[in-house]
């Protein structure tokens, strides 16, 4: 099924964002920030539909990056450094 809207969801793919089976039912995050629940017919054609339009799979990645440490210790630094240059410029005027 390739098509952008699967039958009795009333939403589009392009809306979604993120989704996660649990108990047979489906909760959504979509794009807006709201959250949504869905228990379809067929949950294997469902899940095929979400992952053909590339909607993430919270169960398999939670959209924090691996790298996370060295991502908030480089912007830490960075920060750091602007406080350093704005404390300096205070300091000549």
């Amino acid at each position: 099924m390739s098509t952008k809207n699967y039958p009795a969801f009333p939403h589009h793919a392009s809306e979604l964002s993120a989704f996660k089976l649990t108990l047979d039912i489906y909760i959504i995050s979509l794009k807006n920030g709201n959250m949504v629940h869905f228990v379809p017919d067929d949950s294997d054609s469902f899940r095929r539909w979400l992952n053909q339009h590339h909607i993430r799979d919270i169960d398999n990645n939670d959209g924090i990056p691996e790298n996370i440490e060295r991502v908030i210790y480089k912007k830490r630094n960075f920060l750091v450094r602007i406080i350093h240059s704005i404390k300096n410029r205070k300091m000549t005027h």
